[in-house]
């Protein structure tokens, strides 16, 4: 069993994902259970790694970020600059930043010319052989043991063993690093090319062969259907997808419709027509978009009803005069704008505490 690059494209998939639709936080950090589903369809809780895994790893990178009760993608041009093997060597690093992997990885590196590439290890075997290579090359040091002193060899302790044990059978193989299997009813390993790559820190184009870029090619019907395969596309890249389009099914090959009014959901929600347009030409098959298409789509961009919202502040009296009054003040005059000539004006290019201190100097009580 092997996950190669898995656990940084699920990452990936699940960022995506939040980009398109940023998640929305319970008071307890929980998500909320509509959020929870759909991020499960990526990847569900019972999972090895688990969703929860996977956004707190997504948050050690930076890639996401809480802002209030909201969970959102901080930047995503930076992430889609990278490459594949690019974005799991800094998910590789990140996972030995924010756990005890780290000495678990150099323990196996220090092995690796021990170690016949594609041979197969059983792993307490390996585990007991990589803990007394440990002990041979460590350097004994002089620790106070109870009442007395003995020299003892940091690079060994009594949890040592079991740490190694479990990095190999959890992070090291969520990461790619090693393969599992089983013989004779026994656990065994296997070092990877991509965990020769990562433990020795070797350039990444030594993988462009093993893991190629996708396409990022997609399939703009005229029936305002978008094909897509998933094999051949950057999940970070459907992201104008999942916002201008509905999601009509998924898999090896995920099919996407534009309706009106999923074009219409995405303007309201503030998305670019004119990216998303864009995006489309970019990564269609064969070139420019089919002609109703593309004429479809600039009448919908055209046909929209902007409106703008602003606030006004209002400033009311009960009693005509005074608004005589106020409205005649040579100071005040030109902030002002009527809105009801014997009780209300409104007022602009003054900030409220700016206002009250000119009401105030003018003699008039502000309630």
């Amino acid at each position: 069993e092997t996950r190669q690059l898995s656990l940084s494209d699920t990452i990936c998939r699940i960022v995506g994902a939040l980009a398109a639709r940023p998640a929305r936080l319970r008071n307890d950090g929980e998500l909320f259970r509509e959020d929870q589903r759909r991020l499960e369809e990526i990847c569900g809780e019972d999972e090895e790694p688990s969703l929860n895994t996977c956004l707190w790893i997504a948050s050690g990178l930076g890639w996401l970020a809480q802002v209030d009760n909201t969970l959102v993608v901080t930047d995503l041009e930076p992430i889609i600059a990278l490459g594949r093997v690019a974005r799991h060597r800094l998910v590789f690093d990140c996972v030995n930043r924010l756990t005890h992997n780290a000495a678990a990885c150099r323990t196996v590196t220090m092995l690796l010319e021990d170690l016949r590439e594609d041979a197969w290890y059983d792993t307490m075997e390996f585990v007991g052989h990589a803990i007394a290579h440990d002990e041979d090359k460590g350097r004994p040091v002089l620790k106070a043991m109870g009442g007395h002193y003995e020299y003892v060899n940091p690079a060994v302790s009594g949890r040592e063993e079991s740490n190694l044990a479990r990095a190999l059978e959890e992070h090291l193989f969520w990461l790619g690093v090693v393969e599992r299997g089983e013989c004779d009813r026994g656990s065994v390993i296997r070092i990877t090319p991509l965990g020769r790559v990562l433990l020795k820190q070797l350039p990444d184009s030594v993988l462009r062969d093993a893991y190629p870029e996708p396409s990022g090619e997609i399939v703009v019907q005229p029936n305002f259907d978008i094909v897509v395969p998933r094999q051949e596309m950057d999940p970070l890249l459907t992201v104008p997808l999942d916002q201008f389009a509905e999601r009509m099914s998924s898999g090896q090959v995920c099919v996407y419709r534009v309706t009106k009014d999923s074009y219409l959901q995405a303007l309201q929600n503030g998305h670019d027509p004119a990216a998303f347009a864009d995006f489309l030409v970019r990564h269609n098959r064969g070139g420019d978009l089919p002609a109703n298409v593309r004429a479809t789509l600039d009448d919908w961009r055209g046909g929209v009803k902007r409106i703008r919202l602003r606030t006004y502040h209002v400033i009311e009296t009960d009693d005509p005069m005074v608004m005589l009054d106020l409205s005649h003040r040579k100071r005040l005059v030109k902030y002002l704008e009527p809105v009801n000539s014997q009780k209300s004006v409104r007022y602009r290019g003054a900030s409220r505490a700016e206002l009250i201190r000119l009401l105030e100097k003018e003699g008039f009580v502000i309630e």
